[in-house]
């Protein structure tokens, strides 16, 4: 199986994909979008009369692990989507304009000039996702306040008034609040 914009195809009935491994360049279980998309002499269309399985998802222990530093790929969510930024010279070195990579920058990105402009030029991968376990660790103490409503994920950061962060909140998501992810069930 490998990635290429979010889409996970199972590429086991292809010849040049015998035992895991593309011309001693790829590896199966990978995300290959920019590869495919911008390195690959046949791009997608090769990839896409295989059978799609499913969408990638990153929970947030799964994004940390891609934050830029020590040689690693650089990915970022926002508004629940999963950036690929590692080809671009915007994101270097794990982070951007001081904001650490491997991270939900959903108002970070808001909040900079042009910057949603930038999204553009990166490569979409995947989905954030969250579950009652891993909405926890975002109580607003040790990290951003999110909540998961119905199957959203927002940032309470704006009109938390009465909110639990961190949590499943049975009530209505107010229109200050950012969309950050989806809840994985």
């Amino acid at each position: 199986m490998v990635a290429v914009n979010g889409i996970v195809y199972d590429l086991s009935a292809s010849k040049s994909w015998a035992g895991g491994t593309h011309k001693n360049q790829h590896v199966a279980g990978q995300d290959l979008t920019y590869d495919i998309l911008k390195l690959s002499p046949h791009g997608i269309s090769k990839i896409k009369s295989f059978p799609s399985y499913g969408v990638l998802v990153f929970t947030p222990d799964e994004l940390i692990k891609y934050d830029g530093k020590q040689q690693k790929k650089i990915y970022v969510s926002v508004y629940g989507i999963i950036y690929d930024a590692t080809q671009s010279r915007k994101f270097t070195g794990g982070e951007h304009y001081g904001h650490d990579m491997g991270v939900d920058l959903t108002s970070e990105i808001l909040s900079l000039q042009g910057h949603v402009n930038l999204l553009s030029k990166l490569y979409p991968i995947g989905l954030y996702v969250f579950n009652e376990k891993t909405i926890s660790k975002f109580n607003g103490k040790e990290g951003k306040p999110f909540v998961i409503v119905e199957d959203i994920v927002y940032d309470v950061s704006k009109n938390a008034q009465g909110i639990k962060a961190g949590t499943i909140y049975d009530g209505q998501h107010r229109k200050e609040w950012l969309l950050v992810g989806f809840r994985l069930n």
